[in-house]
């Protein structure tokens, strides 16, 4: 087994060699000198800056000069050459995607021999490369992979991946995103079904209160007791009321997907005494009622009405006789 382990691996690395030979920037064909002779001022100044971060191995560099003297020059045998950088990044899929393009927009300029290189690189990158079928329930959703936008929903193909763990989002305005991960291991068609949910800007409520308890929102009966909801995120104002009882009132912040729970005990209103008034009125009846009812005695016995009469006895003295039997 060992042995057929190193057999593979050194398979791999003696094709992924003559891949380096086979995919030399400037190298299609006998397209090479007619290239670089085609291109000229900023184009032609890019496309030599390229050559020199190629041999330097400064990879990514050299495709982005590659890129512009493309955009510039609209030459699609530059694709070519960016498809050999994006090849010595390891970035198998990418590269097959710009021989793909290479082969469509170079039609006119290449020879046949040029396309059918270009036939040989794309089968062999099929071992080094995975498919995925991308499927959203909405239109018009960004799908992303690896942080990096691919296309609005519905995809027009399958995307193209490098092995390994890739991650897919898609998101829309309006919806809850949606996130997966796919481990690409070959050349298999890998289904990703995305159902996108509309995003609610709801929260649960819960209050607990008294059986006979009446509760509002925002002024409008909605229970009696306890009562459970999912309501609007905001705010609103939450009423617990009953016969007999201090009314409950309160604010209520709601938020995105949270829950609150609020319980409510009433307090009793204060019972009812006699009013203030009426002891004043009471005290003054008995007052009265104690006043008449001295006069009635009063009058009853006249004679303490009568002043005594004056006598002739020296104030402080009292003479009177004794007889003895």
């Amino acid at each position: 087994m060992k042995r057929r382990g190193s057999f593979l691996l050194v398979c791999v690395l003696s094709l992924l060699s003559l891949l380096s030979l086979a995919l030399a920037p400037g190298t299609a064909g006998a397209q090479a000198s007619s290239l670089a002779s085609s291109l000229s001022g900023p184009a032609k100044a890019d496309y030599d800056a390229a050559k020199v971060l190629f041999v330097a191995k400064d990879f990514a560099g050299a495709e982005v000069k590659y890129a512009s003297a493309y955009e510039r020059s609209h030459d699609a045998r530059l694709l070519y050459n960016m498809a050999a950088c994006e090849k010595s990044l390891k970035h198998y899929a990418r590269s097959l995607e710009l021989l793909r393009r290479y082969q469509t927009e170079g039609r006119a300029v290449l020879t046949q021999a040029d396309i059918e290189e270009a036939d040989r690189l794309i089968e062999t990158f099929h071992s080094f490369i995975g498919f995925v079928r991308v499927t959203v329930n909405e239109a018009g959703a960004d799908v992303s992979v690896d942080g990096e936008v691919v296309g609005p929903s519905p995809l027009q193909r399958n995307l193209t991946l490098d092995l390994g763990e890739h991650r897919i989002d898609i998101k829309k305005a309006g919806f809850t995103p949606f996130t997966t991960k796919v481990l690409i291991s070959g050349p298999a068609i890998i289904a990703v079904d995305a159902t996108l949910q509309r995003e609610l800007h709801e929260g649960i409520v819960t209050i607990h209160a008294g059986s006979d308890d009446t509760i509002l929102l925002d002024g409008k009966e909605v229970a009696k007791g306890d009562w459970t909801a999912h309501i609007p995120s905001g705010g609103h104002m939450i009423s617990v009321t009953a016969d007999g009882m201090r009314t409950f009132q309160s604010e209520l912040l709601v938020e995105d997907g949270k829950s609150r729970l609020v319980t409510v005990t009433l307090d009793p209103l204060p019972k009812r005494g006699v009013p203030a008034w009426v002891l004043v009125t009471g005290g003054i009846v008995l007052t009265t009622g104690a006043a008449v009812a001295a006069a009635a005695v009063y009058r009853s016995y006249p004679t303490l009405a009568q002043k005594p009469t004056p006598g002739t006895i020296t104030p402080g003295y009292t003479e009177t006789s004794w007889r003895f039997p």
